[in-house]
């Protein structure tokens, strides 16, 4: 079945730190039984990235976390928010 997304909200963490956010307004309606790519614009902390760029060097690892909501629109319905949480583990290699 056809998807309406009117926005995608979403927040990055590494390391438990919150270091981008990220808004995508201009989403195509992704047709019945297909896929579609979105762009999103990202709003960086220039201090939370400097402090998680410090950690990841001192670290072999550090978990991420991608959380959000899209909001999906229907003509005649309130809009709908299907939130999100993705998250896991990067190992990294020096």
């Amino acid at each position: 079945f056809p998807i309406d997304v009117s926005e995608v909200a979403c927040d990055i963490k590494l390391g438990g730190k919150t270091f981008a956010e990220g808004l995508a307004r201009r989403i195509y309606p992704v047709l019945g039984n297909s896929e579609t790519s979105l762009e999103v614009a990202l709003r960086v902390s220039i201090y939370h990235l400097g402090r998680s760029a410090y950690q990841l060097l001192l670290e072999p690892s550090t978990g991420y976390e991608l959380t959000g909501e899209m909001r999906l629109k229907k003509p005649g319905h309130p809009q709908t928010q299907i939130p999100f949480n993705i998250d896991g583990n990067i190992d990294l290699d020096r």
